[in-house]
């Protein structure tokens, strides 16, 4: 699933309890959007911490809603991806702090976000739940090909859900 246009994410609402019944039953889903959780989302705030692994989002003046151009995104080398450089503004994009149980896939650094930003914030996670995996991008990763690897770095996480 993949939501850049905001309108499109009531599909989302709409799918989510087919969705839980298909990651309960073992399933896997990369879930690329900027409306899924936090402002605005499209599904209920009570599925990101469990579900996607998102232990809280982070929020400024009541939004979550950032202008990110020219932001790098840091890649977790320790599960294979490399860092992404934003080409464009994004607004909507969702930081996070994961949970015990997620595994990092792309943050961004201290200071990036404003300078009370003293720690890395999250832009994805991978996380399992019951049976089933779940990947949550909360920025457009095709948007993020500054660096030329975009397409690249979409097959990992593919890659990584697949292991």
């Amino acid at each position: 699933y993949n939501d850049v246009d905001r309108s499109a994410s009531a599909n989302l609402a709409t799918a989510e309890k087919d969705l839980m019944a298909y990651l309960q039953d073992g399933g896997k889903v990369m879930l690329a959007s900027m409306a899924a959780i936090g402002s605005g989302s499209a599904l209920r705030d009570s599925l990101w911490p469990e579900v996607f692994g998102a232990d809280s989002l982070y929020l400024r003046n009541g939004s979550t809603n950032f202008d990110c151009k020219n932001w790098a995104l840091r890649g977790n080398a320790a599960v294979g991806l490399d860092s992404l450089k934003v080409g464009g503004i994004w607004s909507g994009v969702e930081c996070m702090l994961p949970s015990s149980t997620a595994t990092p896939l792309y943050y961004i650094v201290p200071g990036t976000v404003n300078s009370q930003q003293t720690e890395n914030y999250y832009l994805a996670l991978l996380n399992t739940w019951h049976t089933g995996e779940t990947a949550l991008i909360t920025f457009p990763l095709s948007r993020s090909d500054r660096y030329g690897n975009a397409l690249t770095e979409y097959c990992k996480i593919i890659g990584l859900l697949l292991l």
